[in-house]
């Protein structure tokens, strides 16, 4: 089985939980998600989430700022 990486990010504020939806016309579309995406060769999780965040929802942060909201590290998932 292909394993994809990908970077996702849960953003918590005030009781809020950010999800964005999936354009209608993409794979799975219409569906809600956590926004982020797959890892690009040579990329840190870090870095993808940043460009991720940034591509999909508009949320520029640096990464400075990741590091100070970070409660985890990297998981990695059991089905892997």
């Amino acid at each position: 089985m292909k394993q994809v990486h990908v970077a996702v990010a849960v953003a918590v504020v005030n009781e809020d939980i950010l999800i964005a939806r999936r354009p209608d016309d993409k794979h799975q579309g219409g569906l809600w998600e956590f926004p982020g995406g797959k890892v690009e060769a040579n990329e840190s999780v870090e870095s993808a989430l940043i460009r991720e965040l940034d591509e999909e929802v508009a949320l520029p942060i640096s990464a400075e700022r990741s590091e100070e909201r970070r409660v985890g590290k990297e998981c990695r998932s059991r089905w892997s």
